[in-house]
């Protein structure tokens, strides 16, 4: 899902920063989910 979602290329070139941007992408992704299933739970 991250992959669809944020691409699947790091684009940063050293290691630390490359951890760094993997783990912001999964943030962003759980923030996601977080945002639709509140949305989800307004609709019910």
């Amino acid at each position: 899902m991250i992959k669809a979602k944020f691409g699947s290329y790091v684009r940063s070139r050293t290691l630390t920063a490359q951890i760094n941007e993997v783990l912001a992408k999964v943030l962003c992704h759980n923030l996601c989910c977080l945002v639709q299933a509140s949305y989800e739970g307004l609709a019910a």
